[in-house]
């Protein structure tokens, strides 16, 4: 992940160099959560960041860990057939600190509800509208 997170640090650093943004967003999907979780912690710019975690790594050094230091507001999103979900994971982390969640029953770690397009459908509607409006918010 190494050169990944390199190479997202040095994009994120380059935009807010070129423009003073009022409002970022952060958005990471699996793996990629954890990337999000790192820039969060080291990139002093981002400390009012939405961040929307979608399918993250959950019980991965790579992403608890880190996510349970971020103070960013957040959503999670992941479905109960992803092999990452674990309630006591997510129980764990909502000691640590606090963030939204939009869980979809029966999906897995893409986010599809298998052979069931229209509930796949709807999930992935669910979780693109849950995010839009999250990323949207005024309160921190």
């Amino acid at each position: 992940m190494g050169a990944t997170l390199d190479e997202c640090r040095e994009a994120v650093r380059r935009v807010l160099r070129e423009r003073d943004y009022g409002r970022i967003a952060l958005v990471g999907k699996s793996i990629g959560t954890g990337v999000v979780a790192h820039l969060c912690l080291e990139e002093p710019r981002c400390p009012r960041a939405r961040t929307v975690y979608l399918t993250p790594t959950l019980e991965v050094p790579l992403f608890d860990p880190l996510f349970a230091r971020t103070s960013q507001p957040a959503l999670l999103a992941m479905g109960t057939a992803d092999p990452f979900y674990s309630q006591a994971a997510l129980d764990r982390l909502r000691e640590q600190r606090s963030f939204e969640l939009c869980l979809i029953d029966g999906a897995d770690h893409s986010l599809v509800i298998p052979g069931d397009l229209d509930a796949s459908l709807a999930a992935l509607r669910k979780v693109t509208v849950e995010a839009a409006a999250f990323i949207k918010e005024e309160k921190d």
